[in-house]
């Protein structure tokens, strides 16, 4: 049997030698001592084990707590994320639906009333043609005006 390293023989002669150092009286109450301090440190060490168990279930019955914060907050996500769904897939079907009704379908093409194109850059006015007449500041009598009309880049011909 070994105690800290120690065999039975080696704790017996230890014990001989504080016998002889110490007497018999004295020996008794230095055991008694270690006992009453092996006591006191088993009664700390059991208080400080239940304050640390009473803290690990506060802190584990906070995490469960938050557990359920969590899985109550991730249903109602779910539930409006459904909702959500179910409105985009609603207004997806009226816009596909409205798509439908408003395209035209190739016979219809061909029966529509064809839409005038407006007339081409080239045959409106030329910077060399006389400007628009405007009417006077004061009055309603239309005047030349003294400056050619500005037209688009677009409209010009390119200079070389």
């Amino acid at each position: 049997m070994e105690f800290f390293g120690i065999g039975a023989w080696e704790i017996l002669l230890i014990g001989l030698i504080a016998l002889t150092i110490f007497g018999p009286k004295q020996l008794i109450l230095m055991a008694r001592k270690a006992g009453g301090y092996t006591r006191k440190f088993q009664l700390m060490w059991q208080e400080n084990m239940k304050v640390l168990e009473d803290e690990v279930r506060a802190i584990e019955n906070e995490v469960t707590d938050v557990k359920k914060e969590f899985e109550n907050v991730g249903a109602e996500l779910q539930k409006e994320t459904n909702q959500i769904g179910s409105q985009m897939q609603e207004n997806v079907t009226q816009i596909n639906q409205t798509v439908t009704e408003n395209t035209t379908t190739p016979s219809d093409a061909a029966t529509a009333p064809q839409v005038d194109q407006p007339a081409s850059p080239e045959s409106s006015a030329t910077p060399d043609a006389p400007a628009p007449a405007s009417l006077a500041i004061g009055g309603d009598t239309p005047q030349n005006s003294p400056t050619p009309a500005h037209y688009p880049a677009w409209t010009e011909s390119p200079k070389q």
